[in-house]
This record gives structure tokens, sequence and C-alpha cells, in this order.
């Protein structure tokens, strides 16, 4: 199969070339790029895609879900849970506090 040119710079060069399962980036991506390049790989590989606060991180363990947050201040991560039951941690979660649900 041939290589597909996503995206091409300003002066014509192939800058995002994809085959397959396999993407290429050539030189510096700004955030905007990068960004719609890993919404891409992760949407082809069906993965989902959650926008996170900057200090919360998100671990799965089979079917439970873990949400941290290594910031200063409590963040909401009420978008994140939805409608599951907390099974720890609130959705105002604390420093250094953990959450807990079934996904």
């Amino acid at each position: 199969e041939a290589a597909n040119v996503g995206v091409t710079s300003g002066d014509g060069h192939p800058m995002v070339i994809s085959q397959d399962k396999t993407i290429y980036v050539a030189g510096w991506a700004n955030t905007q790029l990068l960004d719609t390049v890993m919404a891409t790989a992760a949407l082809t590989a069906d993965l989902d895609i959650h926008e996170l606060h900057r200090d919360i991180r998100v671990r799965d363990n089979g079917p439970w879900r873990y949400v941290m947050n290594y910031g200063p201040d409590a963040v909401d991560i009420s978008a994140l849970v939805g409608r599951r039951d907390l099974v720890l941690g609130s959705p105002s979660l604390e420093p250094c506090g953990v959450a807990l649900f079934k996904r």
C-alpha cells in the first residue's frame, strides 16, 4: 500500500505521512498539529480520548478506572466520571486525591 501524505508544509513538502498503522511527522509539529495527529492515531486504534486537566492522571486496571490529582488544587473530574458511581473519592478531587470507579 502506498504512503498517504496527510499534511504538507507551507513550501509543499510532506509533513505528516502515514501507511497502515505507522504515522511519520517530519520536523517540529506545533501543538495544534500534534494534537490532531495524536487524536487521529488514537481514534484509528479505537481508543477513548479524554481532555484532562494538567494535574490529573488516569490509570485503568481491568474494569476499574483510577483518577489521581498530582496538583496543588482541587480539580473537578465530574466530566470524566460521568454518571458512574464513585467507589472512592469525590467529583471535586483534592490535591493528592484518588478517585475510583467502574468504567
